[in-house]
């Protein structure tokens, strides 16, 4: 399902492609997560919108890693609800990878 050792060398991957130093990598993908999970935000629509707002003027680089964090945490929310109808648990993100 989700493999956070697998998504976390992807965005190494992309960010050595695109020679963006770790700490900019730190800052897009802060910047994702604080868009989605503004306590503020009413709706999946505000969402959307505060992540289309922070995305305004940043370069296709900048882009395609942010989409990379989004695609990730999806993942991890999918596997999440997944595991929640199967009455399995898959555990969370910092878990995967460890013997039970």
């Amino acid at each position: 399902m989700f493999d956070a050792n697998e998504e976390s060398w992807a965005l190494e991957v992309a960010r050595s492609l695109f020679d963006m130093p770790p700490e900019e990598l730190i800052e897009i993908g802060d910047m994702v997560k604080e868009s989605l999970f503004d306590p503020s935000t009413a709706s999946k629509e505000e969402a959307v919108a505060n992540i289309m707002a922070a995305s305004k003027g940043m370069s296709q680089e900048k882009l395609i890693v942010a989409g990379m964090f989004l695609s990730g945490l999806l993942r991890c929310k999918l596997a999440q609800q997944a595991g929640e109808m199967s009455g399995e648990d898959f555990g969370t993100p910092e878990e995967e990878g460890k013997e039970p």
